[in-house]
């Protein structure tokens, strides 16, 4: 950034989306880098009228005296909140009744606005408007039964297509639900897979280097966009994350389907096959 001609040189760093770290240095003792513009090579040399002395650029060991996480102590979290969980009270309800739906976040979130939830609630969509905010990481959406309203299993939105996708199911009305901070700017992530989209199979492993590979997974509906997270969580108490969006296609489905609302632990019923990129998704 600035600094040429005297003996502290500044760069700046912009946090993007999606970075964490727990105590910020460089990668190693040869990272400081001087440059290219594509052309010529840059340089870091001593300061004089003609300068030709090239500068000693070999940093300390990151973590050792005078490396950057040693003098400093500088965390990052810019990951996005994302929708973990959406719950409600199991039970009947008629006509006049209220149902609060809570939205559960992966991370602390705040709201600006009056966001709401699209409901699947037969001939007649829906809205859960917004209720409360109880705590840091939920958002209560409220719904009281109409006359006509019906469904044997009350879900979120989703759309009629041979594909479904339920990425419309929140509506924000120009308001916005964030990554709570004191000025807040990271829009979370308001992603749901389609409906019935439920994944089963091995979702666990535990490895102490390498790849985690996951087998049998299994996704119980076909659908435009599944979003599927994979979390790490490595022995310095960092949690690592990471997702892939994948597209059950219906014109491989070979219709091996088992009742969603009557699972057992051990079914294998499956809808379909897709091969996105190196993800092979079932």
């Amino acid at each position: 950034k600035s600094g040429s001609g005297s003996s502290t040189l500044y760069f700046e760093y912009k946090v993007g989306d999606d970075n964490l770290s727990l105590d910020l240095d460089y990668i190693d003792a040869y990272s400081l880098n001087a440059g290219f513009d594509g052309v010529d090579l840059g340089a870091i040399k001593q300061a004089s009228t003609n300068p030709t002395v090239n500068a000693n650029i070999e940093l300390p060991v990151p973590g050792t005296a005078g490396s950057l996480g040693f003098n400093s102590d500088i965390k990052l979290d810019s990951r996005r909140p994302y929708i973990s969980q959406i719950s409600a009270t199991s039970g009947e309800y008629t006509t006049g009744d209220e149902i609060v739906i809570q939205v559960h976040f992966s991370r602390p979130v705040m709201i600006n606005g009056n966001p709401s939830l699209l409901l699947e609630t037969g001939s007649m969509d829906r809205v859960a408007e917004y209720k409360s905010h109880p705590n840091d990481y939920v958002i209560e959406f409220s719904y009281t039964v109409r006359l006509g309203d019906m469904s044997a299993s009350l879900n979120y939105w989703s759309s009629d297509d041979l594909l479904p996708s339920s990425k419309m199911s929140f509506l924000l009305k120009d308001g916005w639900i964030r990554l709570k901070s004191a000025n807040p700017q990271l829009d979370a992530d308001l992603h749901v897979n389609p409906v019935d989209g439920y994944l089963n199979g091995d979702v666990t492993r535990t490895v102490s280097d390498g790849v985690a590979k996951f087998r049998e997974l299994k996704i119980g509906q076909r659908g435009s966009d599944f979003k599927i997270w994979f979390q790490s969580n490595p022995p310095d108490g960092s949690v690592l994350e990471t997702a892939e969006t994948v597209k059950i296609d219906a014109s491989i489905e070979y219709e091996v389907q088992g009742d969603p609302a009557n699972r057992h632990e051990g079914d294998l019923y499956g809808s379909a096959i897709d091969l996105d990129g190196d993800l092979l998704a079932v």
